[in-house]
């Protein structure tokens, strides 16, 4: 019968030598890489991602992710050829500003910039009110009516939106007024005088906010210039629309065409 041979001291101790050195060359390793992924992973984490970017001549917008265009978001688009469902509310909040009588209401997340906008105007001396911001669907269909048997469907047209594609609707928009205590009494006593108009055309973009509808661009929007509407779109897209000009319905249709039909 064969007896097997009972492992000398020193072949054992060589073994368990072996072992112990490649335990600690493994774990050597796992740590070497585990360290390896962490510091990649923090790096990647450290930088800012986008799905696309959009570049007209020297501008340049990054496009973090397509959920900015979606309905209530701040990129999103709103007008006569992409309406809001009827049933779209946003989260809202009083209006923190001056305003005119009755329950002003914004969208939430512009609360911070349309203060900061507000109180910068006042330190240059161009105090500033809201005469209209969120409206409801049936807020806008009284306002429609009542321009269409005031002034007629010429005038509605080019002016007064049908529910469901006003941007009012969304809470990011707002009818800015120079301050004065009558126009603080009734919004029909509202008006936004030039010096307030070229301080909003200066700064209103440091603060996020476009002038949704410009002078010239009506074939592209469809409403006539109104220099008191105003739109938040967050600081980088509103600098990059002031940069190249765009509308908008143009940013949108060029950069995110399926958020434009």
């Amino acid at each position: 019968m064969y007896t097997p041979k009972t492992a000398s001291p020193l072949m054992l101790a060589v073994c368990a030598l072996t072992s112990i050195l490649f335990l600690w060359w493994f774990t050597g390793q796992a740590r070497e890489i585990h360290a390896t992924y962490d510091s990649i992973s923090q790096q990647l984490e450290a930088q800012s991602t986008s799905v696309s970017t959009a570049t007209v001549s020297n501008a340049a917008i990054h496009i973090p992710t397509w959920s900015l265009f979606q309905d209530g978001n701040i990129w999103s688009l709103t007008s006569k050829h992409r309406q809001l469902d009827t049933d779209h509310v946003p989260n809202l909040v009083a209006a923190p500003v001056a305003h005119t009588a009755g329950d002003i209401q914004i969208a939430k997340q512009i609360v911070p910039q349309l203060t900061g906008l507000f109180k910068a105007a006042a330190t240059d001396g161009t105090p500033l009110m809201i005469s209209s911001a969120y409206r409801s669907p049936n807020d806008q269909q009284e306002i429609y009516d009542f321009y269409l048997r005031a002034y007629g469907q010429q005038y509605v047209n080019s002016y007064v939106a049908l529910p469901g594609t006003s941007e009012h609707q969304t809470g990011l928009a707002v009818d800015i007024a120079s301050y004065s205590n009558d126009c603080a009494a009734s919004a029909n006593n509202c008006s936004l005088d030039y010096n307030a108009i070229r301080w909003l055309q200066k700064n209103a973009t440091r603060f996020g906010f476009i002038q949704r509808y410009p002078t010239g661009k009506q074939s592209i929007t469809g409403v006539a210039s109104e220099a008191w509407h105003y739109r938040h779109v967050g600081v980088p897209l509103a600098t990059f629309l002031f940069e190249t000009g765009l509308t908008l319905d143009e940013f949108v249709e060029q950069a995110a065409p399926g958020y434009a039909q």
